[in-house]
């Protein structure tokens, strides 16, 4: 009896000091890539492809001023909590091909590394200045259930005031002094993608993302016409906004 008693508090604090060191383990952070897939309209077909990722130890946390100082009535800031589940992007690559003359395309490569963006388009880089102060991913609560779904978010210029900033379910990426004013918009919302050159569209159609090590975004993708509608409304918004700074 007195063996057994013993064997059972040697396992008990065993099974405890097992327990305390699994607890007290330091959380490490770690680099969450998702994989994009764009694709036509129109015709359904593989347009592109690219991936973004973000360091998941945390989510952002932060307070940005929605007036300039000398405006007035001033608008309230925007502050995004760690509740909200934005994660600011590490890195982004997204590569579609691109018109660049009469029934001629090209691939081109929207590129984010190292706090800089960057378009590759027929050889040659160029920087792009965005106007967007915060470009964040929003994962999933959960990503083992079908139909969970992760969305682009940002702090943007508001489209109406260049004087302020507003949260939008999308990124707009671009740069009207490069590229030929070119911008890629990816769409949280509708899971719509266009690309605007010189206020035109050029290319559009919807996307899909897929977190690495599991976890699909399979969201129900809007019919064509109402991606073709969507992209009208926020390729006017971002054509009012580079007229604006124009």
């Amino acid at each position: 009896m007195t063996n057994i008693l013993s064997n059972l508090l040697v396992a008990t604090a065993f099974s405890a000091l097992s327990l305390i060191s699994i607890i007290s383990k330091p959380t490490h952070a770690a680099t969450v890539f998702w994989d994009l897939k764009f694709f036509d309209a129109a015709t359904g077909n593989s347009l592109g492809t690219g991936e973004l990722s973000y360091d998941d130890s945390e989510p952002f946390e932060g307070t940005f001023p929605s007036s300039f100082p000398d405006n007035f009535p001033p608008n309230p800031d925007i502050t995004i909590r760690t509740s909200d589940n934005w994660y600011a992007l590490e890195s982004f690559s997204a590569t579609i091909p691109l018109e660049s003359g009469f029934e001629t395309t090209e691939n081109a490569t929207w590129n984010l590394s190292d706090g800089r963006w960057t378009l590759n388009f027929a050889g040659e880089e160029q920087e792009i200045f965005s106007t967007a102060a915060l470009f964040a991913w929003q994962p999933p609560q959960t990503d083992t259930l079908p139909g969970s779904i992760g969305r682009p978010r940002s702090v943007d210029t508001d489209y109406r005031s260049m004087f302020s900033y507003s949260k939008y379910e999308q990124w707009s990426i671009g740069d009207q002094a490069c590229c030929n004013g070119s911008f890629l918009n990816i769409n949280g919302n509708n899971k719509s993608f266009f690309i605007l050159v010189r206020e035109l569209f050029t290319q559009e159609g919807r996307w899909i993302a897929t977190k690495r090590g599991g976890g699909t975004d399979n969201e129900q993708i809007p019919e064509p016409s109402i991606v073709f509608g969507l992209a009208i409304a926020a390729g006017l918004a971002v054509s009012l906004r580079k007229n604006i700074f124009s």
